[in-house]
């Protein structure tokens, strides 16, 4: 066949896949069970974003607030010139709560675009002031998948460790605790903008190895370009509680041993019977005056 002939067939093929992945990807906000919970559940300078896919459905992902001007980080190529975005301010309510927004710039490079958000004052985010560390913890915090949107599910909030290689220094997400295909930021243990996520094509809670991350100096690059000022302190991790010393008692004193108290011996008993007599010898007198005695005649001597 000619090439002229494949030519339509191989656009409309790309038509089909682009609308299959849209719709994939896009939910009905006018579903009962469609809500973006708010409040102390995500971050103040978090938002969703959605872009319009059709009259009834919406593409939506994590917003991350930069200034109090209105601009937005979210993931490259999600919007394009003349696409309808919609940033949900406060609410759930695309009419009350819905405020337009346009591409104000693009990072390529980086996978990153800022969309430029009339009449949003929240302040920025407050940028961690230094790269995370080898070791460290962050934590996921984003809406979920489409899908799961539509089921009422509330934001994730998913710990990772970070690995820092020695070769280049990079920072990346362990793969020992490995996070889902979805787009959202990463905060460090006190709640400052550590990174963000960016999820490859259709968000889901699959983990992916073509699932990008940006790092504490390309956001702040970012913020050069934009002519923003970072915000934020720095923060001490949480060290472990240090077992407390264990205090030295003093050793125990061997138990003298009890002198047993003298056993009183029982006083001797009287005896009943009188002891005999004894026999008193008689003395040398008597022996004398008995020795001059003549001895008796045997013979007459009673029997």
């Amino acid at each position: 066949m000619s090439k002229r002939f494949w030519f339509p067939v191989l656009c409309l093929c790309c038509a089909l896949l682009s609308s299959g992945e849209s719709r994939a990807q896009a939910v009905n906000p006018q579903d009962e069970s469609f809500a973006f919970s708010q409040g102390s559940t995500m971050p103040a300078w978090t938002v969703p974003v959605l872009r319009l896919v059709s009259a009834t459905h919406v593409e939506p992902t994590t917003g991350v607030i930069l200034s109090n001007t209105g601009l937005v980080l979210v993931p490259e190529a999600f919007a394009s010139p003349g696409d309808e975005i919609i940033v949900l301010d406060g609410g759930t309510d695309l009419i009350r709560n819905g405020r337009p927004a346009r591409l104000e710039k693009s990072f390529a490079f980086e996978g990153l675009e800022v969309l430029r958000v009339d009449g949003l004052a929240r302040p920025g985010a407050p940028f961690a002031a230094t790269p995370p560390k080898d070791g460290s913890q962050v934590q996921l915090t984003a809406y979920p998948p489409a899908e799961l949107i539509a089921e009422g599910q509330p934001p994730l909030k998913i710990p990772a460790t970070i690995v820092v290689f020695r070769e280049n220094g990079k920072p990346s997400v362990s793969g020992q605790t490995p996070l889902p295909n979805v787009t959202g930021p990463l905060l460090d243990a006190c709640g400052n903008l550590a990174g963000v996520s960016l999820a490859d094509g259709i968000q889901t809670m699959d983990s992916s190895a073509a699932t990008r991350y940006q790092w504490h100096d390309t956001l702040l690059r970012v913020l050069r370009e934009l002519q923003l000022e970072a915000t934020g302190s720095a923060c001490l991790e949480p060290q472990p509680e240090a077992e407390p010393e264990a205090v030295e008692e003093p050793p125990a004193e061997e138990p003298v041993a009890e002198v047993p108290a003298a056993i009183e011996e029982p006083p001797a008993q009287e005896a009943d019977e009188a002891a005999p007599e004894t026999i008193e010898e008689p003395g040398a007198d008597e022996l004398q005056e008995f020795a001059g005695q003549e001895l008796p005649d045997l013979d007459i001597l009673p029997p």
